[in-house]
């Protein structure tokens, strides 16, 4: 929900034993090497479904998608194939430290990069830590010029 966001990293504090992955569905092969055109439908629709969900260009504020753990949702098969890694991108380092950046938006941060939509998998066994830190355009650089936080040192 932050406005202006650039680039996002994701440092592992502590990684799980099992699950806990960071996934890019709509990235990498989506699974179009297998399944072929009813894959390649199916995705097309889970991207527009997705994409649906964000505001507008105009909104810098609408990036943030979440779910009804709850509900039956018509793309759960894609999100948990891309928890096992069998489509988009998943990612989850090998040691603690290890850490992730990616571009949160495009054309010097005028554009939402909706293509990295992420999510977090389940932790199936032990903790998962992680600091998350956002690059954003500098005020001047944005914009929605009114939507500022005041920083008050104590």
């Amino acid at each position: 929900t932050r406005p202006a966001r650039v680039w996002t990293v994701i440092v592992y504090l502590q990684l799980p034993l099992e699950g806990g992955f960071t996934i890019f569905p709509l990235r990498g092969p989506n699974g179009r090497h297998r399944g072929g055109k009813q894959m390649a439908e199916r995705h097309d629709e889970f991207k527009s479904g997705l994409m649906q969900h964000f505001g507008g260009v105009e909104s810098e504020y609408r990036r943030h998608v979440s779910f009804d753990r709850h509900a039956v949702h018509p793309f759960m098969d894609l999100l948990e194939e891309s928890c096992r890694g069998e489509y988009g991108v998943h990612f989850r380092p090998e040691r603690p430290g290890g850490a992730l950046m990616f571009e949160s938006a495009r054309r010097g941060g005028s554009v939402p990069n909706r293509l990295n939509w992420h999510a977090g998998c389940n932790v199936l066994e032990g903790t998962k830590v992680i600091l998350q830190k956002f690059k954003e355009q500098p005020f001047d650089a944005r914009r929605d010029k009114s939507w500022h936080v005041e920083y008050k040192p104590m």
